[in-house]
C-alpha cells in the first residue's frame, strides 16, 4: 500500500489528490513500450536506481481528478519525492531518465485477496501433492508473478507459516515480490477436508480458537483470518486475542446470518460477500456493512450502489486466476502502454515494475 507520507516535500493544490495516492513510498506498475528504456535489465534484476525520473507520460492518480499530460514522478532511493507536470518538476542531472511519452501512469496495484500457495491449477487434489515439500520456491514464484503483472502489495490470506519467510525475504530484497501482509494458515471450524492442514488450523471451541489465534500472532503474521463454520462466539473469541495485540481479523463469508455473526463479533474485513450465487442481502445487512466493516471484498452490485467503500481483492491463485492477470483483470493502477480510459485492456501489458525505487522489470 501507498502510505506513509511524512518527509513528503510540500506540494502545490493541483497534485493534493495525487499524494493521498502516491503518498512517498516508491511503489509505481510500469507498462512501457518495449523501447521505452533501452537500459533496462533483466526481467527481476534489483539495483536501486538511486534518482529515478519518469518523465513525459500522461498521470492518473486514481481519484478520478483530472489527469496530467506530459507529467513526471522523481524518485529518490525509495521514495517518491516530486509529482506533477514535467515542466514544473527539476529532474537532477544524476538521475536515471525513463521515458513514459505516450504512456499512461498510475500507483501499483493493492490486491487485498491472494493465495501464494496456490497458483491458478486446476483441481487442489492435484495441487498440493506438488506444492508439499516445495512451498517456498513455489510461493517465491507467485510473489514475482504478481509483482511483474503490476501487484505492489497484496494480502495473502491462507498459506503455510513458510510465507513468513517468503515476506521477510521479500522486505529485505532477496527475492522479488510485493509488499506482502500476509495471515498464514486459516482459522476453521470446518478445514478443507483431504486437504494438508498446514494451511488450515481446525477448533472446536471459542477458547481453542483463541489460542490458534495467540500462536498465529506469536509466530509473526500480520493479520487472521477466519473460514468456513466458525460461530459468533467463535469470531469474538479471536477478535479479543487478535485486537489485544494490534491485529486485524479477516472472515470468510458468505450466508446474511453468518455476515450479521461476524459483525457482531467484531471482525474488521468482510471477505466474499456477495458472492457465491447468494441471493440480494438485505437493505439492513447493507447498511451495517456499510457503517462498520472496512476494506470488504464485496462483489455484489448492490453494495456498489448503496456507496459501500470497497477494496479488490482477486483470489489471486484460485483455479484459472492466474497471479499473472488476476490483479488488473478487475481494476488497475499502472503506466500503461496506451491509455486506459479509452481501453481498460492496455492494462494487461505490464512492461516496467517500480517498486521501493528499484526497477524489478
Amino acid at each position: 500500500m501507498l502510505k506513509n507520507s511524512r518527509g513528503c516535500r510540500s506540494a502545490p493544490s493541483w497534485a493534493r489528490g495525487i499524494g493521498k495516492s502516491l503518498g512517498c513510498v516508491a511503489a509505481l506498475a510500469l507498462t512501457l513500450g518495449l523501447s521505452a528504456w533501452a537500459g533496462a535489465g533483466p526481467v527481476g534484476a534489483q539495483e536501486a536506481a538511486g534518482k529515478l525520473a519518469l518523465v513525459g507520460g500522461m498521470l492518473l492518480d486514481g481519484y478520478e481528478a483530472p489527469p496530467i499530460h506530459h507529467a513526471a514522478i522523481l524518485i529518490e532511493g525509495d521514495r517518491i519525492v516530486a509529482v506533477g507536470p514535467a515542466s514544473e518538476i527539476e529532474v537532477p542531472a544524476d538521475a536515471t531518465v525513463i521515458d513514459t511519452s505516450g504512456m499512461t501512469m498510475l500507483p501499483g496495484l493493492i490486491d487485498l485477496h491472494v493465495h501464494l500457495m496456490i497458483m491458478g491449477h486446476g483441481e487442489y487434489t492435484d495441487w498440493f501433492p506438488i506444492f508439499t515439500g516445495r512451498m517456498e520456491e513455489l510461493m517465491a514464484i507467485s510473489a514475482k508473478q504478481l509483482l511483474l503483472a503490476g501487484v505492489t502489495t497484496a494480502v495473502d490470506l491462507g498459506a503455510p507459516l513458510e510465507i513468513l519467510d517468503v515476506r521477510d525475504r521479500i522486505d529485505t530484497d532477496e527475492i522479488p515480490g510485493p509488499r506482502m501482509i500476509v495471515s498464514g494458515p486459516w482459522i476453521a471450524r470446518r478445514p478443507w477436508a483431504a486437504l494438508p492442514d498446514y494451511f488450515q488450523y481446525g477448533i472446536s471451541s471459542p477458547e481453542e480458537a483463541a489460542q490458534k489465534t495467540q500462536e498465529l500472532i506469536e509466530a509473526g503474521v500480520d493479520v487472521i483470518k477466519t473460514w468456513a463454520g466458525m460461530t459468533e462466539d467463535d469470531i469474538r473469541a479471536v477478535v479479543e486475542v487478535a485486537h489485544r495485540r494490534g491485529v486485524q481479523v479477516h472472515s470468510h463469508l458468505y450466508e446474511p446470518e453468518a455476515i450479521w455473526g461476524a459483525i457482531r463479533g467484531g471482525t474488521d474485513v468482510i471477505q466474499h460477500a456477495g458472492s457465491g450465487g447468494n441471493p440480494p442481502y438485505s437493505d439492513e445487512l447493507i447498511a451495517e456493512i456499510a457503517h462498520r466493516v472496512r476494506n470488504s471484498k464485496i462483489a455484489a452490485r448492490q453494495f456498489i450502489e448503496a456507496n459501500v467503500v470497497l477494496g479488490m481483492g482477486t483470489d489471486s491463485g484460485s483455479p484459472t486466476n492466474f497471479h499473472t492477470e488476476s490483479a488488473w483483470r478487475e481494476i488497475s493502477a499502472l503506466v500503461v502502454n496506451g491509455n486506459p480510459l479509452f481501453d481498460i485492456n492496455v492494462l494487461g501489458y505490464v512492461e516496467r515494475v517500480i517498486k521501493g525505487g528499484i526497477v524489478y522489470k
